[in-house]
């Protein structure tokens, strides 16, 4: 019976990895690397590594159309604590993004944050970035993080 329940548990745990490896970004797929933990959450969806974090909202017409991105924003800039920096407009899979980059008071882990909306694929997004380091460069970003934002040069 033993041997029963952990082969169901190993089973079950085997399925929500993989249903975690493919996630939906503005009705694109992307796929989530092996040093990624993926969540997919009631609003949003999160991408978790010790040097990045992506979490994003594909949000209604309507709710865009009616500035809810913004007020999304402003949570999560409250939530955050940070040092405003600067404005910062990007890509994210060919489509211009505005945000603002933030500089949190921790001192290890996840120092910086970038809000950020736009729509992508005809989809609006709302993007909350997390770096280890400030994002400078597109060299300074791994492959996962480059579906979500390409640096302007």
């Amino acid at each position: 019976m033993k041997i029963k329940l952990m082969l169901f548990a190993l089973i079950m745990m085997g399925l929500n990895l993989s249903a975690q490896t493919k996630l939906n970004y503005a009705n694109l797929e992307i796929a989530t690397p092996a040093n990624y933990t993926a969540n997919d959450l009631p609003e949003s969806t999160e991408l978790t590594s010790k040097s990045y974090t992506a979490q994003w909202r594909n949000l209604p017409n309507i709710l865009y159309e009616n500035n809810v991105h913004r007020q999304i924003i402003k949570q999560w800039e409250d939530d955050a604590h940070g040092r405003f920096i600067s404005a910062i407009y990007f890509t994210s899979k060919g489509a211009k993004m505005t945000g603002k980059l933030y500089q949190l008071k921790v001192m290890e882990g996840i120092r910086y944050k970038i809000f950020a909306y736009g729509v992508v694929n005809s989809q609006p997004v709302v993007l909350n970035l997390g770096f280890e380091k400030m994002p400078r460069q597109n060299s300074d970003l791994d492959e996962l993080m480059l579906n979500f934002i390409t640096l302007e040069k």
